[in-house]
């Protein structure tokens, strides 16, 4: 499973290559707003 600092190393990348990377491992549910994007991570601590 990915973790909080998985995602966090992954936002330090180009927003290009972080939105498919992104749209890989979650989905992605665009608003009239913009972009919202919902993580449920699970560390390997997790029963």
């Amino acid at each position: 499973m990915y973790t909080v600092e998985t995602f966090l190393t992954a936002i330090k990348g180009k927003e290009e290559d972080v939105e498919k990377e992104l749209l890989r491992i979650v989905p992605l549910s665009r608003t009239e707003k913009g972009n919202t994007i919902f993580i449920a991570h699970r560390s390997h601590e997790d029963p």
